[in-house]
């Protein structure tokens, strides 16, 4: 496989970011946990599990709808689900959900690759395309166009708006995003000259997994609901962060109206677990919104130590309930 030059240097550049975010903030952020308020950091804990807990549940019910049948258990999901998050530590999140995580749930035997490969297909869309709708009153804000209460009002009304679209048009978006993505697939493969047609062969019947189970509008009813849940806990843990540190010039607008803008980050990185893209989303917004560069740092520098330490809290409950040889089937996808 031949190396990328361009991708060698984005990798370098993002660790370069997060390292200069480390030698500028890294005696503060100490200071800031230090000091931090016991109960927030407690909270914001609890609920970043929740919020892996609840992906995880979104994973099992997204496969279920591809596979058609809800007779696995949930712990072979979360294990699949945890453990490609895991990875994502150390590589680029995009590849650890579009690649580890098919690939670890195909060694349960449960769903075949292709199966899997759409539900993160389909799971990437449904973030990707909500993160989007809510950048728009975002940008509006961190612009000085509207201000905080407004702010507030158009991101509520367009996760609102998000939600009834997708419930009602999801099926159809779905396709049509999926046959996007394959025909960009193609063009790539003809301009590689078929280096990645085996990939193409992938994404095209995964296309057609997507384009038959989309007519079920009763789990893209609950996708749409659990994504958006997804992401008012994901908001919730953030913020109870600066309320921990604690940051004065920090709080619940600055850090709402930065998420998506961090989100779309996220997608773009291609370092291990988004680092310096991610940073560099959240940092530039902060800065925009008034926050000062030294609390942002210190934000920033926290949130990659916490949520890294929530992700290994899981992998390590999912290696210590690991069995030999898979689960034994249940007749109902539950998180009890």
């Amino acid at each position: 496989m031949r190396v990328n030059p361009r991708q060698i240097s984005l990798s370098v550049l993002g660790l370069a970011v997060f390292m200069a975010l480390i030698f500028w903030g890294g005696s503060d952020v100490l200071k800031s946990l230090m000091s931090s308020h016991l109960g927030y950091i407690t909270i914001f804990l609890v609920v970043g599990f929740f919020a892996t807990l609840l992906s995880a549940w979104r994973w099992a019910i997204t496969l279920d709808w591809f596979v058609g049948h809800n007779h696995t258990s949930f712990k072979t999901y979360y294990r699949s689900f945890v453990l490609s998050r895991v990875s994502g530590l150390f590589i680029p999140q995009v590849v650890s959900d579009l690649a580890v995580r098919p690939v670890l749930h195909g060694l349960s035997r449960s769903s075949s690759r292709i199966d899997a490969f759409a539900g993160s297909i389909t799971e990437k869309l449904l973030d990707v395309s909500l993160a989007l709708s809510m950048s728009i009153p975002a940008i509006l804000f961190i612009v000085n166009l509207v201000d905080s209460s407004w702010f507030v009002v158009l991101l509520f009304s367009v996760v609102t708006i998000w939600s009834i679209v997708m419930v009602a048009f999801g099926p159809f978006v779905l396709r049509w995003a999926g046959k996007i993505i394959l025909n960009a697939m193609y063009i790539f493969t003809r301009v590689t000259r078929s280096r990645f047609s085996s990939i193409t062969e992938s994404v095209a019947q995964s296309v057609d997994r997507i384009t038959r189970a989309s007519e079920d509008k009763t789990t893209m009813t609950k996708l749409v609901a659990l994504t958006v849940v997804r992401y008012v806990l994901i908001g919730v843990y953030l913020v109870l962060l600066a309320y921990a540190l604690p940051l004065s010039d920090m709080g619940l607008i600055e850090v709402l109206s930065a998420l998506p803008i961090a989100q779309l980050g996220a997608v773009m990185a291609i370092t291990p677990g988004g680092i310096g893209f991610v940073e560099g989303g959240f940092f530039g917004a902060f800065v925009l919104t008034g926050v000062s560069a030294q609390s942002a740092v210190t934000y920033l520098i926290a949130l990659r130590l916490l949520v890294s330490l929530n992700l290994l809290l899981h992998g390590a409950i999912t290696l210590m309930t690991h069995t030999q040889r898979g689960d034994s089937p249940k007749c109902e996808n539950s998180l009890l």
